[in-house]
Parts: C-alpha cells; sequence; structure tokens
C-alpha cells in the first residue's frame, strides 16, 4: 500500500509540475523543453504502475482507491463553499 501511495503522489507531483509550466510549453526549447518530455514520460509510466496496481486486484490499493475517489468530490465541495464565502465577503 505504501508504494501505491508514492505512485499515486509521484504521479500527482509531475501533474503539478506540468501544471505549473503550462503556458512556457510552447515558448521554451532546449533543455527546459527536455524537462517537460521527461517529465510527461515519467508520468505517463507512473499512471501505467498505477493502473496495473489497481487491475491487480490487492485489497489494500483497493481500499486506498476508494479513499482517494470519496477524497475527491469532498475536496471540490469544500473548494465549491470556500469560493462562495469569498463571493459573499
Amino acid at each position: 500500500m505504501t508504494t501505491f501511495a508514492y505512485l499515486v503522489f509521484f504521479a500527482l507531483t509531475t501533474t503539478a509540475f506540468l501544471w505549473s509550466r503550462r503556458g512556457t510549453l510552447s515558448d521554451s526549447r532546449g533543455p527546459f523543453w527536455a524537462k517537460t518530455i521527461v517529465a510527461m514520460l515519467f508520468l505517463l509510466g507512473t499512471c501505467a504502475l498505477v493502473v496495473a496496481s489497481i487491475a491487480r486486484g490487492s485489497i489494500e490499493v483497493l481500499t486506498a482507491s476508494a479513499l482517494i475517489g470519496v477524497g475527491v468530490p469532498l475536496f471540490a465541495a469544500a473548494h465549491r463553499l470556500r469560493a462562495r464565502r469569498m463571493v459573499c465577503v
């Protein structure tokens, strides 16, 4: 289960890195472009490992996937509530 958590963390971290570079993807060339390509390949490999872990069907991995699945809508609901409070103030 720890390995699965590491894989999910690495995938989310790489996604955040790519998200932060989204404005510079078309402008950058050279070594900066290489970092983006390596990050995309790493994300692809990490996602493949996450899918393989889920497909294997270990009870710990399925439990962790269910908890993450429940957490995403809760995070979205909390984000909406926070946005409403900011608008009302």
